[in-house]
């Protein structure tokens, strides 16, 4: 598969969750397709820390890359939190954020630290960034720390065996503790008797599941770019968002 394929099918399961929030079941058997479709979400977010770290590698330019996403976090903004909250402003920032963050990092690791010809500059400063992150008082769509953490790591994997186990990895950790901010992991400890936060439940299990069918397409990367529709891709993550929006406005319009 080539990174073209990868981002199709990161694109329509995002697609697919993100109906989710335009209509509300009432029978039986859309309850369960509305669980599908939320579940395919989570297979899309890996591919996209899998194709950041990759357009990171491969980038000319990294500071335009990270240009555009920031510029993407920004326009996307408003349709996320129209879609999701409902709202023009929230505390809640879309997952272009989680992307700029992760590649952030990555440049801070490559042009601040390793060009200083200090290493433990180049290790230390990606490492306070994600601290950063963690304790940022908002949710930051994409896993927060988490995902930010996922993408710098799965660049610095040398092979494909390790940039699948990386994501398996990050996959397992983030399904399991379902939180974007240290504090808010932090809080899931019980006082009185403590219990091991990522406990066991039908619902992590099922999003870990759906999230590991991702490692096939990874796995089945060939190395190749595949056709150059580069800002169809970008742009489709705002718009997508506006449509939705509209449409649960159409189908909801009391709420």
């Amino acid at each position: 598969m080539t990174s073209f394929n990868i981002k199709c099918v990161a694109l329509i399961t995002m697609f697919m969750q993100h109906i989710t929030y335009t209509y509300y079941p009432t029978t039986e058997l859309g309850g369960a397709l509305h669980s599908l479709l939320g579940l395919s979400g989570n297979i899309a977010f890996p591919l996209y820390v899998f194709l950041i770290a990759e357009g990171s590698r491969h980038t000319r330019s990294k500071s335009k890359f990270l240009l555009r996403l920031g510029v993407f976090a920004l326009l996307s903004q408003i349709p996320y939190n129209m879609l999701f909250y409902e709202t023009v402003a929230s505390r809640n920032l879309n997952i272009f954020f989680c992307h700029f963050l992760g590649v952030l990092a990555i440049y801070v690791y490559e042009y601040v630290g390793m060009k200083s010809g200090k290493k433990w500059i180049a290790r230390i400063l990606p490492a306070l960034l994600i601290i950063i992150t963690a304790i940022l008082p908002m949710h930051i769509d994409g896993g927060g720390f988490i995902g930010v953490a996922m993408i710098f790591f799965t660049y610095l994997a040398t092979t494909r065996k390790w940039q699948m186990l990386v994501i398996g990895l990050g996959c397992v950790f983030l399904d399991m503790v379902n939180s974007s901010t240290l504090l808010s992991v932090l809080l899931r400890f019980q006082i009185e008797r403590i219990e091991f936060l990522l406990s066991l439940n039908p619902s992590a299990i099922q999003a870990t599941l759906f999230s590991l069918l991702s490692l096939i397409p990874v796995a089945l990367h060939n190395g190749k770019c595949g056709r150059p529709l580069k800002w169809a891709f970008y742009w489709s993550y705002p718009l997508h968002l506006a449509l939705l929006a509209n449409v649960a406005v159409l189908l909801h319009p009391a709420l």
